[in-house]
Formats: C-alpha cells, sequence, structure tokens
C-alpha cells in the first residue's frame, strides 16, 4: 500500500511540473503570436507612410476594424543629409530629406485593463528619390 502511494505522489509532482511546462509554452506562444503580428502591422504601417507620409509631427490611430486591439503613435522629424547636389531630371528639383520616424505599437486585450507598449522603434522614411540609380551609397545609407 505504501509503494502505491508513494508512486501515486511521484506521478502527481511529475504531472503538475509537466502542466507548467505546457502552460508556459502556450503563453510563449501567445506573446510571439502579438509580436509577430505587431511587426506585419508596423511594416504595412511603414509602406503606408513611404507612399504618403503625414504632414503633422505626430500621428495616432488604431488598426480597428481588422485588428481591434492594436495601436499606434508615430513621431515624425525632419533629418538634413548632404546630397551631393543630386537632382531628379524627371522633377527638376532638389532631392527631399529623409524623415525619421519613431513607431510604437499598443496591444490591449478586451479583458485587459491597461494598454502595453510591445514594439518600438525608429527609422527612416525616405520620398521618391528612394528609387533614383546610386541614391543610398551617395547619401552613405549603407
Amino acid at each position: 500500500m505504501l509503494e502505491i502511494l508513494v508512486a501515486t505522489v511521484i506521478l502527481g509532482v511529475s504531472l503538475a511540473a509537466i502542466l507548467r511546462c505546457y502552460t508556459n509554452a502556450l503563453k510563449s506562444v501567445s506573446y510571439d503570436r502579438k509580436i509577430t503580428q505587431a511587426i506585419l502591422l508596423a511594416q504595412g504601417l511603414l509602406e503606408d507612410f513611404e507612399v504618403e507620409a503625414p504632414d503633422e509631427d505626430q500621428v495616432e490611430g488604431s488598426f480597428a476594424p481588422d485588428f481591434p486591439d492594436f495601436s499606434y503613435t508615430a513621431k515624425f522629424e525632419a533629418v538634413e543629409i548632404k546630397y551631393h547636389d543630386i537632382t531628379l531630371s524627371l522633377f527638376k528639383k532638389q532631392l527631399e530629406p529623409l524623415r525619421k520616424v519613431a513607431l510604437r505599437i499598443y496591444h490591449k486585450p478586451p479583458s485587459a485593463s491597461k494598454t502595453v507598449c510591445i514594439l518600438e522603434f525608429e527609422t527612416y522614411l525616405t520620398g521618391v528619390e528612394k528609387y533614383a540609380s546610386g541614391a543610398k551609397n551617395l547619401n552613405a545609407l549603407f
């Protein structure tokens, strides 16, 4: 009888450890899914900003109705760089400066009481000159 009791205790402890590992793995997968979704949303947003960047210095928004749990803030700053007298022959004008953007993606699940910043980074947006040959090399963007 004592052997059965010891075996049951050992089995119970090992099952508890296995279940704890399982719940930690589920939390990790859920968190990774949120981060991946935030990265994809940020990538799409930056592509939209490259096509038509807002005139304001700061914009806020959400990804509703498709992703109502996610929102963003973006701060823009003009960055003057030396273009070595490059002009676009098509437009006959001087090239535009880069725009630095600091982007934050927030997540607030329906069951949570507060919003959490899950992704934050800075990058630069170029205008139409990014399609000019040699623009990145001449502006030392590498």
